[in-house]
């Protein structure tokens, strides 16, 4: 949007977080993101990994609604744009996104066969797989078949968490999905055994 000259960015540098990946899990139940690809602007052909992404007029992340409703024209003199700044402007989503559970479920006996559905993942998460498909196989075929899963919440970066229960175990999978549904990031964590 920014540059394309669609709209203004009015705020803090965001964190650099570009590119896109997943988690490999390590030894005692950890887990590490791998970078899998490396995210392009089409039009300046750089990257933010790292940078972030630099707004046009650089303000406080508590002053940034404020600033926008001045440059849209909303007068300073009214007491509403002290309210309107200290309100919550977007309510962040609290329900699954269509299809994620089955995606979760789709997903965990396809790498328990070895066999995942290409055409279902965005291109970047089908490389990430292809490279950790025989770690992914061996984790999920001995999980054994999913019995259930659960929507848990939307997490702090925008992807659903679920948990799902295997005969063998139970992992927390956070997923994104495009608007049409494929699979666009994945990441898995061991769930605490329980009692």
């Amino acid at each position: 949007m920014q540059v394309m000259h669609l709209a203004e960015l009015i705020g803090e540098t965001t964190g650099g977080g570009a590119n896109p990946g997943g988690t490999a899990p390590l030894a005692a139940g950890l887990t590490m993101f791998i970078p899998g690809g490396r995210a392009r602007n089409p039009i300046t052909g750089t990257n933010w990994e790292g940078v972030g992404v630099i707004p046009n007029v650089a303000v406080s992340s508590e002053n940034a609604l404020k600033v926008a409703l001045e440059r849209l024209g909303v007068s300073r003199a009214g007491v509403e744009i002290d309210a309107v700044s200290q309100s919550r402007v977007f309510a962040p989503r609290t329900t699954p996104q269509p299809g994620g559970e089955a995606t979760v479920r789709r997903v965990s006996e396809e790498l328990a066969r070895g066999e995942p559905n290409y055409d279902l993942l965005s291109p970047q998460m089908a490389n990430v797989r292809r490279q950790q498909l025989p770690a992914l196989k061996q984790r999920l075929s001995s999980l054994g078949p999913v019995q259930s899963v659960k929507f848990v919440e939307v997490g702090p970066s925008g992807g659903d968490v679920y948990e799902a229960q295997y005969a063998n175990g139970g992992l927390r999978w956070i997923i994104s999905l495009t608007s049409d549904g494929k699979l666009a990031n994945a990441g898995l964590q061991p769930l605490a055994s329980r009692p």
